[in-house]
């Protein structure tokens, strides 16, 4: 059959400002996409809103990614709003009731569940075997920040001080250090942990441990970077207090059958000797990087950052099957130089906190650093704000962590041996109210736990009937088009007049 033409006198409808025909295929398509896009919005996106809205702190809407108004909760106190990634609350000195019973630095802590030991250390005697226990306290069963008063825990086998310590299948090694006299040691502690209890210590060296870790030579001041199968030690000071770049690898081999937590003796990394000798540096691992920053070299403290990157927690090699080497970029230095610094991994960052400056005194400074955990680099460089630097100069604190609070015990401040105590958390709170361009961020109910849920999934749910019943209301009206253009005339007094009668009927 011959399509028939338009009347005489008659002219096609157009749409979109007369870009398209009305009774076209392009102009339908744009219509069933936008309809399906608003079907998907107010039955998909607008309920899941109406959930986060019930159950979150804070809901986004839209895609706001450049913010014009920023605000942020009071817990943030004076930091930037918001706040740049890696960025801790500012620290707080606790009260002296949490104080050490006498100062001591170069200590190492282990955390075990919400309990925190602060093993050995140099005290005004020298070094001691004292472990001392603390605990945290909680709200509704969560750690809010706070520590109980000191207590004896089991004491160390021997006096150590400047020890490196290693968590490995959560049980703690007190590797090498000084003893009373001031001597550099061979000699790893292992911890007795039962039910996450620390109930004391067992020698991993010798021909009686089943673990024979006796150090290649003694060693005090190294770091420590733990990994799933075992150790790597970095550097450190020999027996004459000289540092020296020794890296040792005390692991369990992947090929070891049946499984088990025995370590292998300490292994020299052939060819993986640090480029220059470093004691009391910062270590860290960061994706398939570990990091060594700062510390003590031959002509003394050092901004110096080395990388080394790992596949499987082992040195990463070529395709000759030769190990690679540590790599020094200059654009990774540190600002300033720092040696016995207060190192630590968290959320992707690597913190180095207070140490010895060029001058030998103690230091305040908090830098940190997101590298990238694929490639190693460091594309932002240290940051640091004057917000986050510690109360007081400090070096030689020992650190541990419990929930989303980093504590610092001891040091060694401007008057001497310090017993004090410091805290700061680790997740400072995102915007509660962002305006942007094209998005914003709203204030939620934030009603937790199961309660929080029901409540969500019935507001989503009753939000979702009402943009359904909206759609039929809609569709209704389209189908019914004579009848609602007399409704919308009626309900408007007149105002809106109607079409001539022919159009849509009687």
């Amino acid at each position: 059959m011959a399509q028939q033409a338009l009347p005489a006198g008659a002219l096609r409808r157009r749409a979109v400002f007369g870009l398209l025909d009305a009774d076209g295929w392009t102009w339908a398509t744009l219509r069933a996409i936008f309809w399906f896009l608003l079907i998907v919005f107010m039955l998909g996106y607008i309920p899941n809103l109406a959930y986060f809205f019930t159950v979150s702190n804070t809901v986004k809407v839209g895609y706001n990614f450049a913010s014009i108004v920023n605000w942020c909760p009071a817990v943030n106190e004076d930091l930037p709003c918001p706040v740049a990634p890696g960025t801790l609350l500012p620290w707080q000195a606790s009260p002296s009731e949490l104080a050490l019973p006498a100062g001591r630095d170069d200590s190492v802590a282990f955390q075990s569940g919400t309990t925190i030991y602060l093993i050995g250390g140099a005290t005004a005697d020298g070094a001691t075997d004292e472990v001392l226990v603390t605990h945290a306290t909680t709200t509704d069963g969560q750690p809010n920040g706070n520590l109980s008063g000191w207590q004896a825990g089991p004491a160390l086998p021997e006096p150590r001080a400047g020890a490196a310590i290693g968590i490995f299948a959560g049980v703690p090694y007190v590797i090498g250090g000084l003893d009373a006299g001031g001597a550099a040691t061979d000699t790893v502690f292992r911890g007795v942990v039962e039910e996450g209890v620390l109930t004391g210590w067992q020698r991993a060296d010798g021909e009686e441990s089943p673990e024979a870790l006796t150090l290649p030579r003694p060693i005090s001041d190294a770091t420590v970077v733990a990994g799933t199968g075992g150790f790597v030690l970095l550097g450190g000071r020999g027996a004459d207090g000289q540092p020296i770049a020794d890296v040792y690898l005390a692991w369990i081999p992947q090929e070891q059958q049946p499984p088990s937590n025995t370590l292998q003796p300490w292994q020299p990394l052939e060819g993986l000797a640090l480029p220059e000798p470093r004691a009391e540096a910062v270590a860290g691992t960061i994706g398939d990087f570990t990091y060594v920053v700062g510390g003590e070299g031959p002509d003394g403290p050092t901004d110096s950052v080395f990388r080394l990157e790992l596949i499987d927690g082992q040195p990463a090699t070529s395709e000759t099957g030769k190990p690679l080497g540590w790599a020094v970029a200059q654009e990774d230095m540190l600002p300033e130089v720092r040696t016995d610094a207060t190192g630590f991994v968290a959320n992707g960052s690597l913190y180095v906190m207070g140490g010895l400056g060029a001058d030998g005194q103690p230091q305040d400074s908090l830098y940190w650093v997101v590298p990238d955990g694929t490639t190693g680099d460091i594309p932002e460089g240290w940051q640091r704000l004057e917000q986050t630097d510690l109360p007081s100069p400090i070096a030689g604190a020992a650190l541990a962590g419990l929930g989303s609070t980093a504590f610092l015990f001891g040091g060694t401040d401007a008057a001497g041996l310090s017993d004090g105590l410091m805290r700061a958390g680790l997740s400072p709170e995102a915007p509660f109210y962002q305006l942007g361009l094209f998005g914003a961020t709203l204030p939620g109910l934030s009603i937790k736990g199961e309660v929080g849920q029901q409540i969500g999934y019935i507001n989503a749910m009753t939000v979702g009937l009402i943009n359904f019943a909206i759609l039929v209301l809609i569709g209704l009206a389209f189908s019914h088009q004579a009848a609602t253009k007399r409704i919308i005339s009626r309900l408007s007094g007149g105002r809106l007049k109607l079409p001539p009668e022919e159009e849509y009927g009687s």
